[in-house]
């Protein structure tokens, strides 16, 4: 097949992408409420160096370029930068990307993605976990920190193959308003890793000279009561707790992009926006960037983490995480995206996601610690969280529809 052919972009449905997305043949897909896209093939991996390296911004022209001379046409980097900054990116140029644009979903039925759980482990166990958030409100107190996001884990393990193909449709369909995506991971196994999920958060996206960013912080589990489930998002709106976490968020990264922007325009108060799980407090923020930081990964640098996924202040908070957390994030809360050559495109944050093989799920959810925050509180929140993945599931024994708890 002629080389510049192959590297064009056919324009597919979405339905289409979904219906033949297969895991070993599609290392990246990214789905947001405007189009799809899907690749395949890798005709360069990215000599990918940590987001704390200075190189990193020229290793990816150097990948644009190259890329070029094997004849690809139009090149974009995917792929996926873990949550620490010490940490190399799984990032590459596709040989060919699907596009499909627009959003078409409603509401509809979501398929079963596998049959049964077999085992279902936390890590760590929910009385655990409140005691780490009980350590993390005691620091805060001591004046170490203003915020600190803590996670936990649950693997789940099932009697049969997982259909990544459904459950990755599943995630579409259920969250049509977020950013749904799959991105196969580096593995040393046999068995290869898929990091899937629907996030409801961007970190960043750049469309000609304008740059929008969308923290959340602050949240509350969605109620199958409509008369409770608005009370609850009410006073999510009014709570004085919610309202300082997300204050924090959007102050720090305000000051992050007030020296790289010409203009920054950011509303007077947070809004609520919903998913079929949580509730969250989010403001929009959109800025001109000035020339030096005219991509999405030269924003993404400066941002990333942010406190909504880690804490205030940031090397601080990352400490405090390395500690009490005891277990690598990786990818969890870092990034997965796109970008093309010329700097547009976008990054979201990995959460409400899980790595995924044959018969293996390890999902992950946090929550965000401040002064006011109570263990337990903070651990309903995780649980809920987890619902995104498995609601997704869809098992037919008729556990899908229940958090570790």
């Amino acid at each position: 097949m002629d080389m510049e052919m192959y590297s064009r972009a056919r324009t597919k449905s979405t339905t289409e992408l979904l219906e033949t997305y297969s895991s070993e043949k599609h290392p990246f897909l990214y789905i947001n409420g405007e189009k799809t896209l899907r690749s395949e093939g890798v005709a360069h991996e990215v000599d990918g160096v940590p987001m704390n390296d200075g190189r990193f911004a020229e290793r990816l022209a150097n990948a644009f370029t190259v890329a070029k001379l094997k004849g690809v046409i139009d090149p974009i980097v995917v792929g996926a930068i873990p949550f620490s900054r010490d940490e190399k990116p799984h990032l590459h140029i596709p040989f060919h990307v699907d596009v499909a644009k627009g959003n078409f979903f409603g509401e509809s039925e979501l398929e079963t993605a596998v049959k049964a759980i077999s085992t279902a482990n936390e890590f760590p166990l929910r009385m655990d976990y409140e005691g780490m958030v009980a350590r993390g409100v005691e620091a805060i107190g001591l004046g170490k920190l203003d915020k600190l996001v803590l996670g936990r884990t649950l693997r789940l393990t099932s009697e049969d193959v997982i259909n990544h193909t459904q459950l990755l449709s599943n995630l579409a369909s259920d969250n049509h308003d977020g950013f749904t995506f799959a991105v196969a991971l580096p593995s040393a196994e046999p068995k290869r890793r898929i990091l899937m999920g629907a996030s409801p958060e961007l970190l960043v996206r750049k469309k000609g000279q304008l740059v929008s960013v969308n923290p959340l912080a602050g949240s509350r589990p969605r109620s199958a009561d409509p008369i409770e489930d608005q009370r609850r998002a009410d006073e999510l709106l009014a709570s004085e707790k919610d309202l300082h976490e997300h204050a924090l968020v959007v102050e720090a990264i305000a000051e992050q992009l007030r020296p790289i922007c010409d203009e920054i325009h950011i509303p007077d108060t947070p809004s609520v926006i919903h998913t079929k799980a949580m509730w969250h407090l989010s403001t929009y923020i959109s800025a001109v960037p000035s020339p030096a930081y005219r991509s999405a990964s030269a924003i993404a640098n400066v941002l990333h983490p942010t406190p909504a996924v880690c804490g205030f202040p940031r090397t601080v908070a990352a400490d405090h995480i390395k500690e009490l957390e005891e277990e690598n994030r990786h990818f969890f809360t870092g990034l997965v995206g796109w970008e093309n050559e010329y700097g547009d495109g976008e990054w979201a944050i990995a959460i409400r996601c899980a790595e995924v093989s044959d018969n293996n799920l390890v999902l992950f959810a946090g929550a965000g610690i401040v002064a006011d925050s109570t263990p337990m509180e903070e651990a309903d929140e995780t649980a809920a969280k987890f619902q995104t993945m498995m609601r997704a599931l869809r098992q037919t024994n008729g556990r899908g529809g229940n958090a570790s708890e």
